[in-house]
């Protein structure tokens, strides 16, 4: 028989077959949505320290070529040059280029070929892929990528959308309610929004909020009004309207005699129109009178409102005199930080006094407490999982430091 005819017999078999099997080549490289459009904008809120919420915005703008490489610029808000990166699309990997020219590389951001049960290899540890699920987004249903890198540390990555923490933090899990924990709140891919978290709708991915102007302060007074310079006083704070969305305030104490003592404190919220601020960590340095002439209050975008204050509103009576040690720290705290093997924490202490350390998650529950008269604590890599913890150095119920550290 021969084979022309063969062929030739079967000619429109054989063009389905070819028509099926260009479809599945065309399906499997439409299975991955890359990370990289022609524009990408990405809206980033993270809270500082003490309460006040910061944003951002990351974008895609412009390419460079690199030693034959070509990378994507990541402009931040002003459009100044804040990343470079590269996408491999067959590989499913996002890296990031790091290093001066003359010392220069790269490091990896994404590996969104990982399968459940693999791990992400990092330049300081190894993240688990927990699970691959998926889940809604503006667009419809995306991959996502739950890991697990130890601790509290457990990032979400969606494909074609990136890290729930930011573009370039996809070591970082999302957590608006705790300082410098970033989360991605919208997200734009040619475009054409396709994310936008819980937070991203309250604030609507509008920064315009962030010019608004917070309540104003209608009164302030302290309870109680004579303590001892180590007790605890409560500042009040009366509004001239519901202030549920201010976080926190500066509140500036002066002896009248001149002598400061600056104090930051979360505002904490009573009623509607009244919050307080509890000082417990203060020295009063000096008998008599203690007053607040000034106070900063600010929202939850930042924005602050300076009032004054004059007269007896605001004061408090210091009537006896209780000494806090004020320690010199060494290598200003834990240090080697992050901890990789065993860090320290050095602190003068010539008189002996007792000391404690407390150290808590993430999630702000404590899980480590030690005491010593000595001048030292030492942190042990091997007794904590990989993540990110909080210290606090304790005299005399004062906490007299405080800072994170990292375990690799």
């Amino acid at each position: 028989m021969n084979l022309a005819i063969v062929i030739s017999g079967n000619k429109n078999k054989l063009i389905i077959l070819l028509l099926l099997l260009a479809g599945s080549i065309q399906t499997k490289a439409q299975d991955y949505i890359p990370l990289l459009g022609d524009t990408n904008v990405w809206y980033i809120a993270e809270i500082l320290e003490f309460g006040e919420i910061i944003s951002y915005v990351r974008t895609t703008d412009g390419i460079e070529v690199i030693n034959d490489t070509t990378y994507t610029w990541i402009k931040d808000d002003e459009g100044g040059g804040y990343a470079l990166i590269r996408e491999n699309i067959d590989e499913k990997k996002v890296y990031e280029r790091i290093g001066s020219s003359g010392n220069s590389g790269e490091r990896l951001l994404y590996d969104f070929s990982k399968n459940e049960g693999e791990y992400v290899e990092y330049y300081f540890g190894n993240y688990l892929v927990d699970s691959i699920r998926y889940i809604e987004t503006l667009v419809g249903l995306r991959k996502a990528w739950f890991l697990n890198g130890g601790g509290e540390a457990h990032p979400v990555w969606i494909e074609g959308i990136g890290s729930l923490a930011g573009l370039l933090m996809p070591w970082q899990q999302p957590n608006l309610n705790w300082w410098e924990f970033p989360e991605l709140l919208c997200c734009e891919y040619n475009e054409e929004p396709v994310y936008k978290s819980e937070n991203g709708i309250v604030y609507n991915c509008d920064f315009s909020l962030y010019d608004q102007t917070p309540p104003e302060v209608d009164s302030i007074w302290f309870e109680p009004d004579t303590i001892a310079s180590n007790d605890t006083v409560y500042f009040y704070v009366k509004a001239t309207d519901d202030i549920s969305g201010v976080r926190n305030c500066w509140i500036y104490i002066y002896s009248f005699e001149g002598t400061s003592a600056n104090q930051y404190s979360l505002l904490t919220h009573s009623t509607s129109d009244i919050y307080y601020c509890k000082l417990d960590y203060c020295s009063w340095n000096e008998l008599g009178t203690w007053s607040c002439p000034v106070i900063e209050i600010g929202d939850n975008f930042g924005n602050i409102q300076i009032q004054t204050f004059y007269g007896n509103e605001g004061t408090f009576y210091v009537d006896e005199l209780v000494g806090i040690n004020r320690i010199e720290m060494h290598n200003k705290g834990l240090f080697p930080n992050p901890v990789t093997d065993i860090s320290f924490i050095k602190f003068n202490n010539p008189e002996r006094n007792i000391f404690k350390l407390n150290i808590y998650n993430v999630s702000g529950n404590l899980i480590h407490q030690e005491k010593t008269n000595g001048n030292l604590f030492k942190i042990q890599r091997n007794n904590f999982k990989s993540g990110i913890y909080f210290y606090q150095l304790i005299n005399n119920k004062h906490i007299i430091y405080s800072n994170k550290f990292i375990i690799q």
